[in-house]
């Protein structure tokens, strides 16, 4: 049984998936497209105005992507995702969290 949740978190952090949802990117509440990359990076893209950003863990919130070169990566990305194209590599920004030094 170790091994099989092993196997499925090690699995997961191998997916790409698309869906929609509602958030709160400062502003207010907005119907966004989500784009999540494995266990590394949460993207979104607002339905309506296209803003684009991403969810900085460090902070504990939406960060804004400026939309040059981002928005064509996170098109891309969600094509992916939702299986209208094939799959390939797709260079999204990570940005680490920070890390505390002794």
């Amino acid at each position: 049984r170790v091994f099989e949740a092993y196997q499925v978190e090690s699995d997961f952090g191998r997916t790409i998936e698309a869906y929609k949802a509602k958030i709160d990117p400062g502003g207010g509440s907005v119907d966004a497209d989500m784009l999540r990359v494995g266990r590394v990076g949460l993207y979104y893209r607002t339905i309506g105005d296209g803003r684009l950003g991403y969810w900085n863990a460090a902070q504990g919130q939406w960060s804004p992507l400026p939309n040059s070169p981002y928005r064509r990566l996170v098109d891309q990305g969600l094509r992916v995702a939702r299986q209208e194209i094939a799959p390939e590599l797709v260079s999204i920004p990570l940005v680490p969290s920070e890390v505390e030094r002794p």
